[in-house]
């Protein structure tokens, strides 16, 4: 094909026309909607020769730098970004990184796919994240959080933090729930908090739900339930997750099977309290508050409880039973089966007296 013998001037020219339409040599892919163009461009650059697809790459960041962050230019741009951020020519991270820094795609909006409308900004801060996330990048997204107006760029931008500070990022959070107006988004949210959470542990969003969720747990704020229900429906299920060895996971099924029903006997409580490894003492009464709070058919039985009588009364810190309705469920726990480790509180105890 002759546009192979092109040089890196003649492939910006050459990418610039396929965009516009004006180019024939781009196989049309049928069924693809407004995003074809871009999908077509990446399939012609994977059969490109290893030494053409330099000059292809060069002919990207050219046509970049060749093309104003204006509003007449976001089709074009739109797709140049998105192809950079696929074939990320090394050339290219500090031309994208000083579009993104500057701002100056925030008022260029172009269409994805559908009727959806997509922020330049938000592309750019995708195609940046692409060739990596550093401290640069994340702390110009927290910079940025504030001057942030769509919804796109802050589940984006809790994206890409997530990678590179993992507890800083569940922070952000309570802020994207601002922005939350359907349950859709809130299930785009937890969806995000699962994936950063798949590779960083649950511990730390454990943490941070169970401090909100004492402070909302008689609210009736719209986008605290839309999240409630978003991590329902997101999060594996009880009856998967009661073995797993992540702790914090099992402690966010359970509760989640709470709500939806799925724990309602007394197995699914000797499972919780009995399974490793184990959780701090802390965390499992916090968990408790909102298990026994939000469900009043539910009563834990304390072992120093004397209405319960001397049956009950054991040498051990565990819940000794708990009422399902009108049934009293024993969970024969013992010191030694704990889902914590009693020894920190002896030695706690020893150091004060």
């Amino acid at each position: 094909m002759q546009a192979l013998e092109i040089d890196d001037v003649g492939w910006c020219k050459w990418i610039r026309q396929s965009i516009r339409g004006e180019r024939d040599q781009v196989p049309e892919l049928p069924g693809l909607g407004l995003r074809d163009i871009r999908v077509r461009l990446i399939d012609f650059y994977e059969g490109l020769p290893l030494p053409t697809r330099q000059h292809f790459e060069d002919g990207l960041v050219l046509a970049l730098r060749s093309t104003p962050s204006r509003q007449a230019n976001s089709s074009m741009l739109f797709v140049l970004l998105d192809i950079i951020g696929y074939c990320t020519p090394p050339d290219a991270k500090d031309l994208v990184r000083q579009r993104l820094f500057s701002g100056t795609l925030w008022g260029c909006t172009a269409p994805s796919s559908g009727k959806h409308i997509v922020n330049l900004q938000t592309v750019a801060l995708a195609a940046a994240a692409a060739f990596g996330v550093d401290k640069v990048l994340a702390d110009y997204v927290e910079r940025s959080w504030d001057e942030a107006s769509t919804f796109e760029f802050f589940l984006a931008g809790f994206r890409y933090v997530s990678r590179y500070r993992h507890r800083p990022a569940l922070e952000l959070v309570g802020q994207l729930l601002r922005r939350v107006e359907t349950s859709a988004d809130a299930q785009r949210i937890m969806l995000e908090v699962h994936a950063s959470c798949e590779e960083h542990g649950y511990e730390e969003f454990l943490k941070w739900y169970l401090t909100v969720s004492a402070e909302m747990l008689l609210t009736t704020e719209q986008t605290w339930q839309l999240m409630q229900d978003a991590l329902i429906t997101t999060t594996i299920p009880w009856s998967a997750a009661r073995y797993s060895y992540d702790s914090a996971l099992r402690a966010l099924a359970f509760l989640a099977g709470v709500r939806t029903g799925e724990v309602d006997n007394g197995q699914d409580f000797r499972d919780f309290y009995m399974s490793r490894p184990r959780i701090s003492e802390a965390v499992l009464k916090e968990i408790e508050y909102l298990v026994f709070s939000g469900r009043p058919e539910f009563i834990l039985i304390d072992p120093s409880d004397d209405r319960y009588g001397m049956a009950f009364k054991e040498p051990s810190r565990a819940p000794v039973g708990v009422y399902i309705g009108q049934d009293l469920v024993e969970l024969n726990l013992t010191e030694a089966s704990l889902p914590w480790d009693s020894r920190d509180n002896s030695q706690e105890s020893g150091s004060e007296r």
